[in-house]
């Protein structure tokens, strides 16, 4: 993510209530929803270490948890940030 100040000031911050998983996917729907344009850039490619750990921390109940928690806040467990579906 590379968010503006002033767009991270009107959205606020990622919803804590996701553990681990689901927190990006929620941030650009809220992002979606006010009218923020979302771009995605297939050929960025970040590498992220601790992410090989933490997989394995978190991986199995969680992911299932968040992506439970994403479904009762929007009501389905998928969206499409580019067509904001």
């Amino acid at each position: 993510f590379a968010i503006p100040r002033a767009i991270w000031e009107k959205i606020g911050a990622f919803d804590e209530r996701f553990e681990c998983y689901w927190s990006d996917t929620d941030y650009a729907k809220r992002l979606v929803d006010a009218g923020i344009d979302v771009h995605i850039n297939p050929e960025v490619n970040v590498k992220h270490p601790e992410g090989a750990r933490t997989l394995k921390h978190y991986k199995g109940t969680t992911e299932v948890s968040d992506e439970q928690k994403f479904k009762e806040k929007w009501g389905r467990t998928w969206f499409d940030p580019i067509t904001g579906t």
